[in-house]
Formats: C-alpha cells, structure tokens, sequence
C-alpha cells in the first residue's frame, strides 16, 4: 500500500462514517483536553504548596525548642545547661559549608495596650538575620538592622493584625517609633 491509497482510504472511511469520526475526534479533543487541564492543576498545587511552605521559612530551618523538663532528674540536668545563646550563632556560621544564617529567637507573651487597646500578643525577641531567614518583608517601613541593634534603638516590628488594630488609635498617643 502506498501512501495516496492510505490517504483515500481514510478520507472515504470518514465520508460514509461520519459520527463515528466526529466521536473518535471529540474523544481525542476531551482526552488531550483533560491529561493537559490534569497536569497544569497538579503543577499549580504543587507550586502552590511550596510557596506556602517558603513563605512560613522551613526550607532548612532548624528550630530547637526547650522541652520542659518531667521530673526533678531532668530538671537538675537541664539546669546544668545554659542552652543555646545568641553568641552560639557565631559558631554556627564558622561552618559556612553547612550553615548559611543564623538568628537568635527568643519568644513570649505580653500584654500590650494602647490608646484604649488591650490585647495578650505573642512577642519574638530576634537578631537582624531573622528577616531573609525567614522570608519576612515589612509591608511598610523596614525591619531593624545591625545598627539598630548596637546602638539599642527602640524599636519593633508589628504584625499586619496589631498594626491594623493600632492604625485607628496614633491619635490616642500610641509611639510612632513602631513600625510596621
């Protein structure tokens, strides 16, 4: 069989069956159609995960929390440990192989009123690396640097929840030193 005798051959096919060649091109359409909508879904939610995952900074973060200690055994041995200071970030980074950045974080809860305003907040105690660790960008002002730092300016980062709360009440008095 050559190939203009193949072409004939299928053009006539499809001239006296006309339904069932218009049925067998909806199926390829709806089947190519679906495997392509299929994919582009799955690489949206997975593209979508991980955003989600690199926004909350667990890409290689390495958190250690102190446990509480169950009994007095534990608790002599944990006193005997200072734990973690933020000068071991130090010898964190002398490994540059292995450790990119290092940020101190020391986390608690305070209550904080302002201009008629009472709210318990949880409040982070960190280091100038925590910012590009984890992926945190102020949405107005900047976030305090290493100078800040030295020279021990008073300042904060608030979150977009307290700064809006907050945002109402500059006029009662509340420090314009805060930024968001």
């Amino acid at each position: 069989m050559n190939i203009p005798e193949i072409m004939t051959g299928g053009i006539t096919e499809i001239r006296y069956h006309k339904l069932r060649a218009f049925l067998t091109l909806i199926g390829m359409i709806l089947g190519t159609f679906s495997i392509v909508f299929m994919t582009s879904m799955l690489n949206g939610i997975i593209i979508s995960v991980w955003s989600g995952f690199e926004q909350l900074g667990y890409d290689g973060v390495l958190y250690v929390v102190q446990k509480q200690p169950k009994d007095s055994i534990e608790r002599a041995r944990f006193s005997q440990s200072e734990g973690l200071r933020p000068s071991d970030a130090e010898i964190l980074l002398a490994r540059r192989e292995l450790v990119r950045e290092a940020a101190a974080v020391q986390m608690g809860e305070l209550i904080f009123t302002a201009g008629g305003v009472r709210r318990e907040v949880r409040v982070m105690g960190v280091t100038p690396p925590y910012a590009p660790i984890r992926k945190r960008h102020p949405a107005q002002g900047r976030f305090f640097n290493d100078n800040d730092l030295r020279t021990f300016n008073r300042v904060c980062v608030l979150g977009h929840r307290l700064a809006r709360v907050l945002g109402h009440r500059h006029q009662a008095g509340v420090d314009r030193r805060f930024r968001a």
